[in-house]
């Protein structure tokens, strides 16, 4: 099984007005653990997220867990879950309203972390993703790693910048930051190098990652490991949605790992899944069948 830490997911509604009158509602579990959970399932593979949850908004957020079929192991707070409500007219978005996600207590923390560490010691695979709420150790996903690692269990790191060094110090199986986190982190510039790119990988893999995969959008994704470094490329799409490509990328490369692939080839997976999902609206929607008519056009080049 594969196993998803994702502190932090959402309720989210959809009001699609016209002429004044509201034409449709639309209600729909979200935040990367979900993302990457309906990714995971899409593939063909069965997962399980960790997630704190509670309010009202908790209780709608459980039943659509529900309704899409993702397994859950949800810990309470005594804080509202995190909502989205957007108001869109023929599909593009006019007013977005957010509720922000609680702080939790140190017991409620703790929780998670119990769930947590059971759903490691379960899985063959997990995935951490998501930032850390307020009342959260700073250490929560490096521990997680480290119990990982003891049971021999492959761990995918989808982190902030702000955690992706002590997380990467932990010795994760598999780093997935985007150009953009890269480039918050160590300064790069709008365009950096190769090179750029590829040093900013050895950093993090001599902190202890074991292995890189950086996604660029449509650029597709460059993996450094101990064998080598190779740039993938995706099959040129003309995309409807970009967003949520990079959790589908995360749900491809887990599905990979679980299968026992080799890193190269899960993250080439998880490019297919990217490039899968651009090309239709819906989060996490990277279709089976074109995934995996899809995977043998993504290109693979050897750096070094």
């Amino acid at each position: 099984m594969i196993g998803i830490v994702a502190p932090i997911l959402a309720f989210e509604e959809f009001v699609e007005v016209r002429g004044g009158r509201v034409e449709r509602l639309c209600f729909h579990p979200a935040g990367q653990g979900v993302n990457v959970a309906r990714a995971v399932r899409e593939l063909g593979e069965e997962c399980t997220v960790v997630a704190f949850n509670g309010g009202e908004t908790g209780i709608v957020l459980r039943a659509l867990l529900d309704a899409y079929g993702i397994a859950h192991r949800l810990v309470a707070v005594q804080g509202a879950t995190a909502a989205i409500a957007a108001v869109t007219s023929n599909h593009a978005e006019q007013e977005v309203f957010r509720l922000d996600p609680p702080a939790v207590s140190r017991h409620e923390a703790d929780d998670l972390y119990s769930a947590a560490s059971l759903l490691v010691m379960e899985c063959s695979v997990v995935a951490l993703t998501t930032d850390l709420l307020e009342g959260m150790r700073p250490d929560f996903y490096a521990r997680l790693i480290r119990l990982a690692n003891g049971y021999q269990v492959l761990t995918v790191a989808d982190v902030p910048p702000a955690l992706l060094l002590a997380v990467a110090e932990a010795r994760p199986t598999l780093v997935k930051p985007s150009l953009e986190q890269l480039r918050e982190l160590y300064s790069l510039s709008e365009r950096p190098a190769m090179e750029d790119l590829l040093a900013a990988a050895d950093d993090l893999r001599a902190k202890g990652a074991g292995s890189v995969a950086i996604s660029l959008g449509e650029g597709g994704a460059v993996v450094i490991d101990g064998d080598g470094a190779w740039q993938l490329v995706a099959p040129r799409v003309e995309a409807v949605v970009e967003r949520g490509a990079g959790d589908c990328m995360v749900g491809g490369m887990l599905v990979g790992l679980q299968r026992r692939q080799p890193i190269l080839e899960a993250v080439q997976l998880g490019a297919a899944a990217g490039c899968a999902k651009v090309m239709r609206h819906g989060l996490g929607t990277c279709k089976r069948d074109v995934t995996a008519r899809l995977l043998p056009r993504v290109q693979v080049h050897r750096l070094r």
